[in-house]
């Protein structure tokens, strides 16, 4: 699925929508992360999606206006510690404040 964006800059990041992925936010959350992570910053497709991805909480930031996955990170959680990863947004939305929010 190809990543369509229309950034809406003068949207404050408090009016995007962040929340626990549903099943199609997480596909749309995987294809923000290759696009990210393997198109524009050139790391290893093997490594998008991992074997983590299954036990992990993904959340997601929407486009207020479109409702699309723009952004993303996943917990990793273990009985002792909670790991965040995999954040990702897309660079038509960065500068936004949208991965601080995130996180």
């Amino acid at each position: 699925m190809p990543i369509k964006a229309t950034a809406t800059a003068t949207v404050k990041a408090a009016n995007y929508p962040i929340h626990k992925a549903s099943a199609e936010e997480f596909e749309q959350a995987l294809q923000v992360r290759i696009h990210v992570f393997v198109e524009i910053q050139k790391f290893s497709p093997e490594l998008e999606p991992d074997e983590h991805d299954p036990s992990a909480t993904h959340i997601v930031v929407l486009d207020p206006a479109t409702q699309n996955v723009i952004g993303t990170l996943r917990i990793l959680k273990s009985p002792r510690a909670a790991k965040i990863g995999r954040v990702a947004v897309l660079p038509e939305y960065q500068g936004l404040g949208l991965g601080k929010k995130l996180i």
